[in-house]
């Protein structure tokens, strides 16, 4: 049985995808799950909470994560939870109904993050949500 380990700052329940494996709870230094080895997925639910991490004051936070990332070698994944969207070129198309941060804007943020510090965003709609976690921390069902 694979080990998750859920970060303390995560709202208990939250994913309850999880049943055929062992959850630790423990503050995360980045993140919101994570297995050794290091990889951790960070949820973001749609382009407007991207918008609010990656274009915003609360950019430098993002950065700060980024890096504390990078320097304990671990591999940061944003997982973008969206019914339609792919890939961060989808942003292009993307129609900001809350604010002047356009989807060109958001896409050429993005991109910039993954060119310069090597994050890496997938995408998934909500019910592949627990899935495509366990997938990209390398968690295999051991019922299959």
């Amino acid at each position: 049985m694979a080990i998750i380990i859920e970060d303390t700052r995560q709202q208990i329940g939250k994913h309850g995808y999880f049943e055929d494996h062992e959850i630790l709870r423990s503050k995360l230094l980045v993140g919101d799950y994570t297995t050794p080895p290091p990889i951790a997925v960070d949820t973001k639910k749609g382009f407007e909470e991207l918008v609010g991490n990656f274009c915003s004051g609360d950019r430098n936070r993002v950065k700060r994560e980024i890096m504390k990332a990078s320097d304990c070698g671990t591999k940061l994944i944003f997982l973008v939870i969206h019914e339609t969207a792919t890939s961060i070129d989808d942003a292009k198309r993307w129609k900001n109904k809350r604010g002047k941060v356009t989807g060109e804007t958001l896409f050429k943020t993005l991109d910039t993050f993954v060119k310069r510090y090597g994050v890496q965003f997938e995408f998934c709609k909500e019910i592949d949500a627990g899935q495509k976690i366990k997938e990209l921390l390398g968690v295999h069902d051991d019922h299959k």
